[in-house]
């Protein structure tokens, strides 16, 4: 069972990004359509961060319920009596941000498209499924499945900008 200060970040956490959500789907909603020069309505300027925006919300509203049925509505003293986190959300963040910045201002632009994300995502799966405790084996698997995972994603992620959106990549 988790302590009951991580379901409660969650909440707090979900609030936050549902309301970036539709914040975002609001403004991509504002954004010209262009439909007097005849441009293809799938590469009208909002399009992508809608749907982002759209994502962002369908998985913030996923944290949320999580949250308040684990009770993250409680209060501490109505909680279990689990104890506090311990530091491990903090340091999962600041990974999450090396690795956000290091993709964003080290490697787009620097190397092609596809090998940057696939860096990416391989770097950001293998960092946060790897368990000190797991044998060599389970070791292995973890980095082949994050191998697998960064090839599929970097992939569809070239197809799906170039192909549906008409998107040049660098």
């Amino acid at each position: 069972m988790r302590p009951h200060s991580l379901i409660r970040a969650d909440l707090v956490t979900a609030a936050v990004l549902l309301s970036l959500g539709l914040f975002v789907v609001v403004e991509a909603w504002r954004m010209p359509r262009l439909e007097e020069r005849q441009i293809n309505p799938l590469t009208v300027p909002g399009i992508v961060p809608g749907l982002l925006g759209l994502v962002l919300v369908a998985m913030a509203s996923v944290l949320l319920i999580r949250s308040i049925r684990a009770g993250g509505l409680k209060s501490a003293a109505e909680a279990t009596g689990e104890g506090g986190g311990d530091g491990s959300s903090w340091r999962r963040l600041g990974l999450t941000a090396a690795l956000c910045l290091a993709y964003a201002a080290g490697l787009v632009g620097h190397v092609d498209f596809r090998l940057a994300t696939g860096l990416f995502v391989f770097a950001f799966v293998a960092l946060f499924e790897w368990d000190p405790g797991q044998s060599l084996i389970r070791h292995g698997r973890t980095v082949g499945w994050a191998a697998v995972q960064a090839a599929l994603v970097a992939l569809a992620v070239a197809v799906v900008f170039q192909e549906l959106f008409l998107v040049r990549l660098p």
